[in-house]
């Protein structure tokens, strides 16, 4: 049961997120991918973390003159369970026409090392 409530989450805040109209949600799938946002609306990216090992989503880069960072949180695991994995949420506005890399890498801040497969990037597109 606590399976299905996890795996229901990323659906649970889509269907959330797309009922308003105005925020798109991009997620871990969409690594590598290019996302079309319109101007004033805004867009989180919601992706998997476990604070509780020390690791934390980073925001590398982005052009903020295209689209700014409004919020950041965490949303804690169903199972209730110490160290249990959760989703990291970044919220940003999409402020003018442009195109701009949105990278987030997934480290501990003490450490140096990192792999391809611990970075996120995502091409975010505002019209004119």
């Amino acid at each position: 049961m606590n399976h299905l409530v996890i795996a229901s989450l990323p659906l649970f805040l889509l269907g959330l997120f797309s009922a308003t109209g105005k925020t798109v949600l991009i997620t871990q799938a969409q690594n590598q991918s290019k996302v079309k946002v319109k101007k004033d609306a805004t867009f989180q990216v919601l992706l998997n973390a476990n604070p509780t090992t020390g690791f934390d989503w980073r925001i590398l880069s982005y052009d903020s003159t295209v689209i700014e960072i409004k919020q950041k949180n965490f949303i804690k695991s169903e199972t209730h369970r110490m160290g249990a994995p959760g989703k990291q949420v970044f919220k940003f506005k999409a402020i003018a026409a442009g195109i701009t890399d949105l990278r987030l890498i997934y480290v501990r801040p003490w450490e140096r090392a990192t792999s391809e497969a611990d970075s996120f990037r995502v091409q975010i597109i505002v019209p004119k």
